[in-house]
């Protein structure tokens, strides 16, 4: 298998363009970010981390990809505050932020950097004098990626070439990727699903590929005046699609794929309908580089309820017998894909692990003939049309209003995007709802800020005096929220 991004480059055939055909921008984004890593300072043994913040695009692709040549790439969300662009790149570690010319997405993280001293280069800049960096292997960091946890703080992810192509092969596997595909990357390129699962499977295939942002107009248009064959988006993106009628044309699609949050039957039946062909449905995490569970080509009805079979890495079960091949449990993996340990915070590897196999935090059946069907969350993330969001994150922040007493978040049913933050507080003095939604949106990617928060006089608590985050919406009577409710808050 091919061990680095840099070799997957040189092996393998690659086409990635935008929607405008800017052919070319992504070559000259890999040279250009190339350069401007082997130029950042480093100690002899480390490789530097860069930090990455351009729009979606062959430029970012070719940026991030560059950057993994020769050293660690760590995208940034642009639609994070200050705050928390400030504590992404503090984490970790970075050495250098690369930017685009005159993004306004990219004020805030070049202020961040500023304040840590970190050197900004745009991404057409000359590159200052460059070192001999180390030459990456294998099993050196590609990747590092914060993802949402149980904790207040959020936790790095550290990923390897090794584990992003180890998963890059196992995508394309599932998709049945070759050289005659032309895929559509509308995913973000700073989540793994947009890395790996458009991006890195395609350059594995050798498959030409489009990347571009996402929007439902615009991309119904692009499948049909296009020679796109394939597509992997989240769910709430399909159904962004079926709200439209139908573009009049040929579509050329033969497969698409849904993965990073729960794909209901209805839309997964109806997206059969509207693109005229199967959809595959995948299940993956993060610290597994994406992909651990896929459903085939072509699956009968039978497979809506799962998540398919294991597709990269190995999948047990952990009971109180220990982990078992088959049964009800805890859902565990190990394989090359898997995340090494997280780099911080301190502590977070404490229970990661149980032997050799990395702990998901997700509850499943896994039946004899492989079938995984995915039962619950023992972590408890709000699954926000894909994006993972930590409540102990939004508790912090309401906390802080000097009128809350009490806070806690929790996810309540949405028709539109699976789940959405709400919270419920407890009052000093009085405030709004509105006041509170408000400082929230100071602090917090607007995806985070909950859509309700619930002014009561008591949080209701468990038998022993604990708050049950996962039976909140329940308890407080909070049902799925209506289609206008839904668009307006997103």
């Amino acid at each position: 298998m091919t061990e680095t991004v840099a070799a997957l480059l040189v092996s393998r055939p690659h086409d990635v363009r935008g929607a405008e055909h800017d052919v070319g921008e992504f070559g000259a984004a890999v040279e250009q970010a190339r350069s401007h890593t082997a130029a950042c300072v480093a100690t002899a043994d480390e490789l530097p981390r860069i930090a990455v913040l351009l729009p979606q695009g062959p430029r970012l692709a070719g940026a991030l990809l560059g950057v993994m040549t020769a050293g660690v790439a760590v995208p940034l969300n642009p639609r994070l505050t200050s705050d928390e662009l400030l504590f992404t790149m503090r984490d970790a570690a970075v050495g250098m932020l690369i930017v685009d010319d005159g993004a306004n997405a990219a004020r805030d993280a070049v202020a961040a950097a500023t304040l840590l001293g970190v050197p900004v280069r745009r991404l057409t800049d000359e590159p200052l004098a460059a070192r001999r960096p180390r030459t990456p292997t294998g099993h050196d960091t590609a990747l590092l990626l914060h993802t949402s946890g149980t904790t207040a703080r959020p936790k790095l992810v550290p990923l390897s070439h090794r584990n992003l192509l180890a998963s890059a092969a196992a995508v394309a596997a599932s998709m049945s990727l070759d050289g005659d595909d032309h895929g559509l990357a509308v995913m973000p390129l700073f989540h793994i699903h947009g890395i790996v699962g458009s991006l890195l499977s395609s350059l594995w295939a050798g498959a030409a590929l489009t990347v571009a942002p996402f929007d439902a107009l615009r991309v119904q248009g692009q499948l049909v005046r296009g020679r796109h064959t394939w597509m992997s988006a989240v769910p709430t993106m399909y159904q962004a699609l079926l709200l439209r009628p139908p573009t009049a044309g040929d579509l050329l699609l033969r497969r698409v794929r849904s993965s990073s949050s729960t794909l209901p039957p209805s839309v997964w039946r109806a997206v059969e309908e509207r693109f005229g062909c199967p959809v595959v449905n995948s299940y993956g995490m993060t610290e597994a580089a994406h992909q651990m569970c896929s459903t085939g080509i072509g699956t009968d009805t039978a497979e809506f309820a799962t998540v398919g079979r294991a597709a990269g890495p190995e999948v047990a079960v952990l009971t109180a017998s220990g982990v078992q091949h088959m049964g009800e449990g805890e859902l565990v993996v190990r394989g090359p894909s898997i995340t090494r340990g997280y780099v911080s915070p301190p502590g977070a590897n404490d229970s990661a692990f149980v032997q050799s196999w990395f702990r998901t935090g997700d509850t499943g059946a896994l039946h004899p003939d492989g079938r995984v069907v995915l039962q619950g969350r023992l972590k408890e993330l709000i699954n926000v049309g894909g994006e993972k969001v930590s409540p102990f994150e939004v508790d912090d922040v309401l906390l802080a209003h000097p009128a809350v007493g009490e806070a806690v978040a929790f996810a309540a049913p949405s028709r539109l995007l699976g789940e959405e933050v709400h919270a419920v507080v407890t009052l000093r003095t009085t405030v709004e709802e509105a006041d509170l939604q408000r400082f929230a949106r100071e602090h917090l990617a607007k995806f985070k800020v909950p859509t309700r928060i619930h002014i009561v006089d008591e949080i209701p608590k468990g038998s022993t005096g604990k708050v049950q985050r996962i039976r909140l919406a329940a308890e407080l009577g909070v049902g799925p929220a209506d289609a206008a409710q839904e668009r307006s808050s997103t």
